[in-house]
């Protein structure tokens, strides 16, 4: 299968294989004659547009290829963008750069996952970029110092991330809800115009959550620990009495693991964020099916991930499958980790417009249909699947494994694009040919297996007849997968020219 390219990629391919000898050869000798980079630059990519500037430094960096003297000749005053996610070198150059040049024009900076920002730097450049409404700081060494930069200068913000980030705390957050005014007093946030906040991973707690719900009212997407917690304890009193309460603009709700629950949580937290789409929610002792049942309340639920603890009383029969009822059509992705009794077939059929579906170390599965459930008579199953992951625990749990059966229903989805299936013994050779008789995976792009110990490389390489093989095939510590296997695999892919990485341990 060959892959072509567009006008537009083919001439960034270009631009980018001569980028040194041709397009940037004459300041490159002008480098060379002065030893120093020049602040301002009117080179050759100075007429063409900031989003393909923008694309020939993502492919630069793709490749790595990216030097210091390419941000000199593709950081313009017209430039809204910049992305230098997963540099590993220092980004001190491109930052300065992007301030004396872009101050006005930059909208977007994305640093996310670089490891050596400047501080100071950084913070110079922040208080610059007031017209920045993006900003990405994930799993970089941003702190609450940082932050209380944002808060000084960010008015126009929408969206911050600063996930993975270990030095911000709730003092990082306060910096950016928080300004004094001359006589001491709070005043109105500087980022009061944020949208989007994400501080999962971080040293944050219900206080600084706490603090972000109440002063931060335009959020709609806030990634944290413990929204719901925070937005019932806010609340209680009022939704006990009775008393009217200005509804959250929320679209996501979290509970992680570890977090304590009150009676009723759940139900304050629906009844004060109708819009949410996204909910991720951990389910500890506390936690009942009829707790369970205030999100059916939730009609514009499209994202629904449930994982249980050790100790869990949410049952699949229970509370699972009666929120699936009223609210499984809609879902447009489900997780289900750490539960007992999960019923595929009953999934299938509540959530047939799934295009994701994870399933995560659960103890046990069930093929009980209860008798109040009748089957549909136009039901289809899951049909328009794409991305499929299931992770067993046979290792440590035999009856955890998930069966065949349900096993087959899941890998005959007709538009299954991806698929990652690690500890799951159900998985052997005699299962895949009874699925590849049932689907010919005419979309499949990605299939991974992982510690899948009852396949062997001879059903695998049966993949490579398909009509449309994937294009990523990972194989990792399956002990029926061989050497050998793996150096067949690759011989067959290289005389059929099949487009396709194959990978293996």
């Amino acid at each position: 299968m060959v892959l072509l390219m567009t006008l537009k990629q083919l001439c960034v391919e270009s631009i980018c294989e001569h980028i040194d000898d041709i397009w940037c050869k004459e300041y490159l000798e002008l480098l060379k004659l002065h030893g120093s980079n020049f602040m301002f630059v009117l080179g050759p990519f100075s007429e063409i547009t900031p989003q393909l500037c923008q694309d020939v430094l993502n492919q630069l960096k793709k490749k790595k290829k990216l030097k210091k003297h390419h941000y000199d000749v593709l950081i313009a005053s017209s430039t809204e963008g910049l992305d230098l996610s997963m540099v590993q070198n220092d980004v001190g150059h491109p930052l300065t750069l992007a301030a004396l040049r872009s101050s006005d024009s930059l909208k977007c900076l994305d640093l996310a996952f670089c490891l050596k920002i400047p501080k100071k730097i950084l913070k110079e450049v922040l208080s610059c970029l007031k017209n920045l409404e993006v900003l990405k700081l994930t799993g970089t060494n941003c702190s609450d110092e940082i932050l209380s930069v944002v808060g000084a200068y960010g008015s126009k913000l929408k969206d911050l991330n600063v996930a993975s980030c270990k030095d911000v705390s709730d003092s990082g957050i306060s910096a950016i809800c928080y300004t004094m005014n001359d006589l001491g007093d709070e005043s109105k946030p500087i980022c009061s115009n944020l949208q989007r906040l994400n501080v999962g991973h971080t040293r944050v707690t219900d206080t600084g959550i706490r603090v972000a719900l109440l002063n931060l009212h335009n959020l709609r997407i806030f990634e944290c620990g413990n929204s719901v917690g925070v937005i019932a304890n806010i609340h209680r009193k009022d939704w006990e009495n009775g008393k009217e309460t200005t509804k959250y603009k929320l679209m996501d709700l979290y509970m992680e693991s570890g977090t304590n629950f009150v009676e009723y949580d759940f139900h304050i937290a629906a009844s004060l964020c109708p819009n949410v789409i996204r909910l991720k929610i951990a389910c500890g002792s506390e936690v009942f099916d009829k707790d369970l049942l205030a999100f059916m309340e939730l009609k514009d639920l499209r994202e629904l991930h449930i994982g249980g603890e050790t100790d869990t009383n949410v049952s699949f029969y229970g509370g699972i499958m009666p929120l699936l009822q009223i609210r499984g059509r809609n879902l447009d992705r489900l997780t289900l980790a750490e539960l007992s009794g999960i019923n595929i077939d009953v999934v299938g059929e509540l959530c047939s417009n799934l295009k994701h579906l994870n399933i995560f170390l659960n103890d046990s599965y069930s093929g009980f249909r209860p008798p109040s459930l009748p089957k549909p008579s136009d039901c289809v199953g899951l049909r328009v699947l794409e991305t499929l992951r299931i992770v067993c625990q046979t290792s440590m749990r035999l009856n955890s494994d998930i069966p065949s059966l349900h096993l087959v229903e899941l890998l005959t989805a007709p538009t299954l694009r991806y698929i990652y299936i690690k500890d799951c013994q159900s998985l052997s050779d005699d299962l895949l040919m009874q699925v590849l008789n049932l689907n010919q995976f005419e979309f499949l792009e990605h299939f991974e297996i992982e510690q899948c110990h009852n396949i062997t490389g001879d059903a695998i390489e049966t993949i490579l007849s398909l009509k449309k093989p994937p294009k990523q095939l990972k194989m990792w510590s399956c002990r029926n997968i061989i050497r050998r296997s793996f150096e067949n695999i690759k011989s067959v892919v290289k005389q059929k020219g099949i487009k396709m990485n194959v990978e293996w341990m």
